[in-house]
């Protein structure tokens, strides 16, 4: 169980936190925070204990493709009518698409969900027939414009950063090529309307370049609520901040921010520790074996520290399944996943120092891993 005793100090460090909530005499906020934090931990090792072959993988990833249908086509829906459920503006009144959801994160996690396991199971178990590659791309595109009307930074940050790294990982400059091509003809034929609309996403973080806009608005005004965050723990006694004020944190809108007020400095550190540990297994098995999974796992840890800046992932519960699982099970393994497919070209052996010079000089540094994949 890697990591595991990293994870027992931070569910401990959490308990001890939790004391101040107990003290206060709120027993149901502390048993709902605690099943809150407690999914991160049970999500590292359930992926890993349930998925860890190839059929159970394969069966992960089928579970999230279905799981993904109802979000996705109910966002397609919304985006293709109009029809609004409840109101949620974003940047300067643009009209967040959040279907029957409380706001916008939901669909957004749930397309990194369904994004993630079509491209997984497409890398892994696709036979790559005509039906299939529709299928995929179809899927796949409703998955972007949905992630699209949700008009958030962050995705919008998130989806490049994932097409730059599996595009550069993979050396396929082709797949990045099609995919600014794509995005260059749909802005096209909608008018403009998407580079307008990203931009306006944008808009107060592009005042604050150019300098007419106070820096504080950025990010939806969040630095206000950080600065009054961190005012109220300064304010506090020393062993509050040591160990948690008591506190759940979901309001700052920061994770670090929130694991400081609910488990003091120490469960910050804490934090950290756990971050830059599952960071640092999930980096060296993304140099060292550059798998579809292990890129799919550093990309997800990219995501991850994207929405801690700006959101509280620690306390989402399907968002700690889906990415701490497959961060889990990427550094775990799953046996007999690389197995070679009908229709892979699979190298032979090398006999002699000429072979390894022929295939170094084919291949170049990194390699050709995926036989083609995307």
């Amino acid at each position: 169980m890697t990591l595991f005793w990293i994870w027992v100090l931070y569910l401990f460090i959490n308990i001890l936190g939790f004391s101040v909530f107990l003290s206060e005499g709120r027993y149901l906020f502390t048993v709902k925070l605690f099943f809150r934090i407690v999914n991160g931990f049970v999500g590292f090792y359930m992926f890993q204990a349930y998925a860890a072959d190839r059929e159970s993988f394969r069966r992960l990833l089928i579970a999230f493709l279905i799981a993904g249908l109802f979000p996705m086509l109910m966002g397609m829906y919304q985006a293709a009518t109009g029809h609004i459920w409840h109101m949620r503006t974003g940047t300067f009144g643009l009209v967040r698409n959040v279907g029957l959801y409380h706001n916008a994160t939901s669909f957004r996690y749930f397309a990194y969900m369904t994004i993630t396991a079509l491209f997984l199971y497409w890398s892994y178990f696709s036979t790559r027939s005509v039906f299939q590659r529709i299928l995929h791309l179809s899927y796949a595109a409703v998955c972007v414009v949905v992630l699209f009307n949700v008009y958030s930074k962050a995705a919008v940050a998130t989806m490049a950063l994932w097409l730059l790294i599996w595009g550069i990982v993979n050396r396929k400059v082709g797949f990045l090529f099609l995919c600014l091509v794509a995005l260059l003809a749909a802005n096209v034929v909608t008018g403009n309307l998407i580079f307008d609309q990203i931009a306006q996403v944008f808009l107060k973080e592009t005042a604050v370049m150019e300098g007419t806009m106070d820096s504080e608005l950025m990010l939806g005004g969040r630095f206000f609520g950080w600065k009054a965050a961190l005012a109220a723990f300064g304010e506090a006694p020393l062993f509050n901040q040591l160990i948690g004020m008591g506190v759940g944190g979901g309001a700052t809108h920061n994770d670090y921010l929130r694991a400081l007020l609910a488990s003091g400095v120490v469960g910050l550190l804490v934090y950290l520790l756990l971050l830059g540990s599952v960071g640092f297994f999930v980096t060296r098995n993304l140099i060292f074996a550059r798998n579809p999974l292990n890129v799919m796992a550093f990309m997800i840890f990219t995501a991850y520290l994207i929405d801690t800046i700006g959101l509280n992932p620690g306390l989402y519960t399907g968002y700690q399944w889906y990415a701490w699982g497959f961060m889990g099970l990427a550094i775990h393994g799953v046996a007999g996943l690389d197995e070679e497919r009908p229709g892979d070209v699979v190298e032979e052996p090398f006999s002699n120092i000429h072979e390894v010079s022929a295939f170094w000089n084919r291949h170049g540094t990194f390699g050709s891993r995926f036989h083609g994949r995307f």
